[in-house]
């Protein structure tokens, strides 16, 4: 890093461990390695939320902390980046749903112009800490609700990890899509193969295009996942 880089890290990391201790994990996929910082407890950030009380608009909104750790299906895509990386290089790529940023990572490694969204600024802040560390350079980062897809962010090809998680993002997904994607371009979206999920992607194939499939198993610890990557062509939200 340069020593202004270094510095904006370094003060960052520090208010970020400050706030909550972090850990950091060692990911290599292909021919590419990453030290991602995640929080290491992320039942505190749970607790701050309950402790908001039930008529908080946080609590209202359910926004629960998923953002604060590395999940499979982020693993799966940014391996599927990497794997595509003729595809990504030279295109601008919007990720929505963050978290702690490693597809959008793994793009800016495979010479793409990215742009890191996601809908909490504590996200942004964990995912710029991320992307400092591992690119040694500034990124872009922008707070963005996908409920309210802004079109100046369209992207050649929008990243998307596990966000169809629960059933009442399932609409506001099928409408952000189309809205942040240029036109042909592309969705490149990973899941984990969740049975409640089965009925929003069929609604994806009768939207728009999926043009291939890519199946990854990823091992965490004791954990295993069977994650699927989906490459789309979106479709207009009718």
């Amino acid at each position: 890093m340069t020593s202004n880089i270094t510095a904006i890290f370094n003060a960052l990391y520090a208010k970020l461990n400050q706030k909550w201790p972090l850990s950091s994990i060692q990911q290599s996929l292909s021919q590419e390695s990453f030290e991602l910082f995640y929080i290491h407890d992320v039942d505190t950030l749970l607790d701050e939320l309950i402790a908001k009380g039930e008529e908080h608009p946080d609590m209202v909104d359910e926004r629960v902390p998923y953002w604060a750790d590395l999940w499979a299906s982020a693993i799966g895509l940014a391996r599927f980046v990497i794997e595509n990386r003729a595809f990504v290089q030279g295109k601008k790529i919007l990720e929505i749903g963050c978290g702690i940023g490693l597809p959008g990572i793994a793009a800016g490694r495979c010479g793409a112009e990215v742009c890191l969204t996601d809908y909490l600024d504590d996200a942004l802040q964990l995912a710029r800490l991320n992307w400092l560390h591992n690119m040694q350079q500034e990124g872009q980062f922008e707070l963005l609700d996908w409920r309210q897809p802004r079109s100046e962010l369209q992207a050649d090809i929008l990243l998307a990890s596990d966000v169809a998680y629960e059933e009442r993002a399932f609409m506001p997904l099928r409408q952000a899509f189309p809205a942040l994607v240029r036109p042909g371009g592309e969705l490149w979206l990973s899941e984990p193969n969740r049975a409640w999920a089965k009925p929003f992607f069929a609604s994806l194939r009768q939207q728009g295009e999926i043009i291939s499939s890519q199946n990854y198993i990823i091992r965490q610890e004791s954990l295993t996942s069977n994650v699927s990557v989906y490459r789309i062509k979106p479709g207009s939200e009718t």
